[in-house]
């Protein structure tokens, strides 16, 4: 992808943290982000050669939009949705450093990363199916 012509730019790709866990119920949204966290894990390592080109992925949490309405989920808890105006600050402020990587951001997807890199992948997987099972 990042061929000897590319010489400046950034790429930005958002994912979300659906990457990261079993989406029941919108298992092609939560497939589609997984890809595309990965897809740009992929891009950073093909282009950190490419001197001037930043690869960004970033990865929030659920956000107070109609998204999740629209998804029929039921969350709709201000403490756990994050202000879309501020996700977009930080996204900006990201692509501003001049660094490449995956950033995540939100307190709900720290949890769902750490929670993913310390339990058994089986009980992970059956406890956030059912969480979002109830969410349906």
């Amino acid at each position: 992808m990042c061929s000897s012509d590319l010489r400046r730019g950034a790429i930005l790709n958002v994912s979300s943290s659906a990457s990261y866990f079993p989406t029941p119920g919108l298992a092609p949204y939560g497939a589609t982000k997984a890809f595309l966290t990965a897809f740009t894990e992929a891009l950073i390592v093909e282009c950190e050669q490419a001197e001037g080109v930043r690869i960004i992925g970033f990865c929030p949490g659920g956000m107070a939009t109609n998204f999740q309405r629209a998804a029929g989920v039921k969350n709709e808890d201000s403490k756990v949705l994050m202000d879309p105006a501020k996700v977009a600050k930080r996204v900006v402020d990201l692509a501003l450093t001049g660094r490449s990587g995956v950033y995540d951001h939100g307190s709900s997807t720290y949890v769902i990363r750490l929670l993913r890199r310390i339990l058994p992948s089986r009980l992970y997987r059956t406890m956030m199916g059912r969480m979002l099972l109830r969410q349906r």
